[in-house]
Order: structure tokens, then sequence, then C-alpha cells
């Protein structure tokens, strides 16, 4: 979905599936995950949901370059931090 400032946001119906099919490929107890582009958090809401009933955990690193969408993803992720971590 492409936002007024012309960057494109993934929906949350395509990164619940690939956090899916991500947690149904490992069988690891702990994982890192960069998302180079976190734009508005999607991907933490997903990967939250995705991990809260699973045996796995996933170390998160978030970038953007927009700082204010930067800032509300780290403040999101803060929020979801105990069922991530």
């Amino acid at each position: 979905m492409k936002k007024l400032t012309g960057s494109y946001y993934t929906p949350k119906r395509l990164s619940d599936f690939m956090v899916g099919y991500l947690t149904g490929k490992t069988k690891k107890k702990k994982i890192s995950i960069l998302e180079p582009s976190v734009g508005d958090g999607v991907f933490i809401e997903s990967l939250s949901d995705g991990f809260i009933n699973g045996s796995s955990r996933a170390d998160l690193t978030i970038i953007d370059i927009n700082a204010e969408e930067l800032d509300k993803a780290k403040k999101q992720l803060s929020q979801r931090s105990a069922s991530i971590e």
C-alpha cells in the first residue's frame, strides 16, 4: 500500500503469512530478524502474534529512514516486547 510519502507498506495479511511461514520453518529456539524498513510496524504486530503462542523467540532489529515512523515502531515494539523477546 502506497502512503502519502511515496513509501510502500506491507499489508498486514502478507506480513501475517510471512511470519506464519517463518515460524513453521524454523526449529530454533531463538532467531534473529532484521527489519530494514519497519515503516508502520506491521511486522512487529505479526511477529508478536506469531511468536506469542510458540516456543520460538526472536531478537528483532528495526531500522527506517523516516525517524518519525521509526519512533512509532519503537514504541509499538516496547509495548509488544514481552511476546517477541
